[in-house]
């Protein structure tokens, strides 16, 4: 019985020896990117493949001038958008999409395709699955070169981003617009017509945001007033100097220097954990203002 369990043992291990994988690097490795530009979260996953001493775009290369490309390695480049944007100048419902493009000397061809499922077989590309197709400068970077393909999301703001290819001596840029400006005054909206929802924060945050935005000063005004009024946080004085900021710009300094003397008297009655911003920060900001607006007066 322990001859037979013996062999049986060796015949396992030599069974396991068998499949065992080997790992090896893949040659265009995977990368995946998720980047937030203003209220939108953008997903990149693609491939990376390498020059490796071959030519890239030419009319002979390896990516030919004028023929539709995966843009990447093995499956098909996706780019996924959390809410609605604009892709180089053409408005796209959000979502995951294929991109793929069209390399030519001077310029590119970018496409959203919307089925997933085409991936890398470019042979079967039907332009009724288009989302969108822009054309786009392509830049020769002269002496810079970049040996593995590189997706990037640069020069992010909160309207926008621009979405770079780097390979070889080619790099394209593509703009994405993002609609953060509409999607906050959507929610402020909604806000106001149910203020209670969450009164003192929602006050603040949106008359800030209004002010900042170069929007209705008045409706700015009127809601950092209704937040300061409801507010409970121990950093009252902070946001009533804001509103203070607000009341100046609009030309009522009588007011704005009222409002300083409020934001000096909470900040005087804050807690111990709060105060500390008032008296190295806030107070200094007070009354330099208070002094400047008076002289205005």
């Amino acid at each position: 019985m322990k001859q037979n369990l013996t062999l049986i043992a060796a015949a396992l291990l030599i069974a396991t020896l068998g499949t065992a994988q080997i790992s090896t690097p893949a040659p265009s490795p995977h990368c995946e990117l998720e980047q937030a530009v203003g209220l939108t979260d953008i997903t990149l996953d693609y491939s990376r493949p390498g020059v490796k001493d071959r030519t890239i775009f030419a009319a002979d290369g390896l990516v030919p001038y004028g023929e539709i490309w995966r843009t990447g390695a093995n499956a098909a480049t996706t780019i996924e958008f959390s809410r609605d944007v604009n892709f180089a100048g053409k408005e796209v419902p959000a979502g995951e999409y294929a991109l793929y493009t069209i390399p030519n000397e001077g310029e590119w061809t970018v496409m959203l395709y919307s089925d997933l499922s085409l991936g890398g077989d470019v042979g079967n590309y039907d332009e009724a699955n288009e989302v969108m197709r822009s054309t786009v400068k392509a830049n020769d970077m002269g002496d810079w070169k970049v040996e593995t393909f590189t997706m990037d999301l640069a020069n992010i703001s909160s309207e926008g981003a621009e979405l770079e290819l780097f390979w070889e001596n080619t790099w394209v840029s593509v703009p994405i617009e993002v609609h953060t400006h509409d999607q906050v005054m959507s929610e402020i909206d909604k806000f106001a017509s149910n203020p209670m929802a969450d009164v003192a924060g929602n006050y603040l945050n949106s008359g800030w945001y209004i002010y900042n935005s170069g929007g209705d000063k008045e409706k700015a005004l009127e809601y950092m007033s209704a937040g300061c009024q409801h507010t409970t946080s121990p950093y009252k004085y902070f946001y009533l100097a804001r509103k203070a900021q607000i009341q100046a710009d609009m030309g009522d300094y009588k007011a704005a220097v009222e409002t300083c003397k409020a934001a000096h008297k909470s900040g005087l009655e804050a807690p111990e954990n709060a105060r500390g911003f008032y008296d190295n920060t806030v107070k200094d900001e007070l009354n330099a203002n208070m002094s400047e607006w008076k002289a205005k007066m």
